[in-house]
């Protein structure tokens, strides 16, 4: 038996892709084009559910109309220079929260909802919501991850050092404070 992808595109990201998730029956993905995008096979609009939170209906995409068609929701801005390879983000259980390592050691947090819709009829554009500061932390952080209940935050650097926060703002201004890392040593 040959099994074939349903669906495939190169449209999405003009870099390497080197982080995916889904977010419902959406895919947040992330490049080193300096953006993660939230987006959705097909060229249908898509459903929205969970609070203004897109997928989660059950509707299927239609596939039909071209084999790499998609729809982008929303867009997340990273940093200026964070053209590195190998940089994962981290997606909290609810998929309501997303961390993003920076080359400057430092963690960036965004709402998955992003804050609303930009009016354009677009893809929306969403700024970073926090920023966790890893205590002189100067090193690429490569990869975050989130406890099962989102209340821990873990990043890891290229010096093999891990950063743990125990208090994570959540997305929307809630709760929103600075966060200092502290660093798990051996």
């Amino acid at each position: 038996m040959e099994q074939f992808p349903v669906f495939s595109t190169r449209r999405v990201h003009r870099h390497y892709v080197d982080c995916a998730a889904f977010v419902g029956d959406c895919i947040l993905s992330k490049s080193n084009d300096e953006r993660l995008v939230l987006w959705r096979p097909g060229s249908a609009a898509p459903t929205v559910d969970r609070g203004g939170l897109p997928g989660g209906g059950g509707a299927t995409p239609d596939l039909s109309s071209a084999k790499d068609n998609y729809w982008a929701l929303r867009e997340y801005k990273l940093d200026d220079g964070d053209l590195i390879w190998f940089l994962r983000f981290g997606l909290d259980a609810a998929a309501e929260v997303v961390a993003v390592g920076t080359i400057r050691g430092t963690v960036e947090l965004f709402a998955v909802d992003g804050g609303g819709d930009d009016g354009t009829g677009g893809a929306c554009n969403a700024k970073a919501y926090e920023t966790l500061d890893a205590r002189g932390c100067e090193n690429v952080v490569r990869q975050c991850a989130f406890s099962p209940d989102r209340s821990t935050l873990v990043a890891v650097t290229d010096t093999s050092t891990l950063f743990r926060w125990n208090e994570v703002p959540a997305g929307g201004g809630v709760r929103k404070r600075k966060g200092k890392g502290k660093a798990i040593t051996a």
